[in-house]
């Protein structure tokens, strides 16, 4: 994957792409002894970007 804050175009915010990245790999290692949260709370107003940003982020990392 080129991990660039960039799609298409579109600018991801950094430290949100880092966040995201990080929460749904550690999701997927198989750490016996540390608990990892299942959810992941994403905060703001109504029409800041939210599922936006994630959208563009998953595009990135292949997930559909």
């Amino acid at each position: 994957y080129n991990m660039d804050n960039t799609i298409d175009g579109l600018y991801i915010a950094p430290a949100f792409m880092d966040k995201l990245v990080v929460h749904i790999t550690k999701n997927y290692l198989s750490l016996p002894s540390v608990k990892i949260p299942l959810i992941l709370g994403i905060w703001g107003g109504k029409g800041q970007g939210k599922s936006f940003q994630c959208e563009l982020v998953f595009a990135k990392m292949g997930i559909r």
